[in-house]
């Protein structure tokens, strides 16, 4: 509806404006917690570049001379459509969210996850205290994120993720804690 407005707004004021397709992202259940092996095996911690969200669709882009046309006339389409309150809670969710982030690493079923997480690291030869520990150690490695000491901490790493469901229950957090937010 937005898009619509703002086609109308653009060629009153006689500019031509085709909106981006929009494709939303797989909900959350579809995507995995962990990275396949093989991902891991073929480029260690790299994976999250490689496994990105598909994209929402292109940005459409717009001619100089009708940049502030545009943003005049998204002004409009979001007066019109009463998005100015959205904006302003979506702000709220979004320091809302920046608050739960901030109390995950303290909770005590993510600190009792990590910490089984550590024992099985440890089983397998690293000393690490949390998975961003170890990443970082693997940046540092001979070869980056993609040289092959990296590439072996990695599948471990995630492995021991898994054993231990550290995902399973930082999301299960993240989502006790939201519901205590809402």
């Amino acid at each position: 509806v937005r898009e619509g407005l703002i086609v109308e707004c653009m060629s009153a004021a006689g500019f031509s404006y085709t909106p981006s397709e929009f494709s939303p992202p797989p909900a959350v259940a579809d995507r995995a917690l962990y990275p396949s092996d093989e991902l891991i095996a073929s480029s260690g911690y790299a994976w999250r570049a490689l496994r990105g969200l598909p994209s929402t669709g292109d940005v459409p882009s717009i001619a100089p001379a009708a940049a502030s046309q545009f943003e005049e006339c998204g002004v409009t389409a979001n007066d019109k459509l009463n998005l100015t309150n959205l904006s302003i809670a979506q702000q709220a969710l979004a320091n809302g969210e920046a608050d739960i982030e901030s109390r995950l690493a303290g909770d005590a079923d993510v600190i009792a996850a990590v910490e089984q997480w550590s024992v099985c690291m440890s089983t397998a030869g690293y000393d690490f205290q949390s998975p961003g520990d170890a990443e970082i150690a693997a940046d540092a490695m001979d070869g980056g994120l993609r040289g092959t000491p990296a590439v072996d901490l990695a599948i471990v790493d995630f492995r021991c993720r898994h054993e231990v469901r550290l995902e399973e229950t930082r999301q299960a957090a993240r989502t006790r804690l939201t519901l205590e937010w809402i």
